[in-house]
């Protein structure tokens, strides 16, 4: 993916109400804003499936942890 280049960022700019929203909706589907945004990327510039694994990955993580805060909860 990165081919030992060092990676760049690239600054949005967005209204406080698109990024609360933003990030929500990245959050209800366990993935981070910047995992959202890579996809983004990957995606337009044909790169998709390098991410697919990863992605899943993240988003298991993500399960695997709100399910260990519930069964915490629950627990006490």
């Amino acid at each position: 993916m990165n081919n030992g280049s060092r990676e760049k960022q690239i600054a949005v700019r967005v209204t406080d109400e698109e990024k609360n929203a933003f990030e929500d909706k990245a959050k209800q589907e366990g993935k981070t804003p910047s995992q959202v945004l890579l996809q983004f990327v990957h995606s337009y510039i044909g790169r998709s499936n390098e991410v697919d694994v990863q992605q899943k990955i993240s988003q298991l993580e993500a399960q695997i942890r709100e399910i260990q805060q519930q069964l915490g909860k629950q627990l006490a």
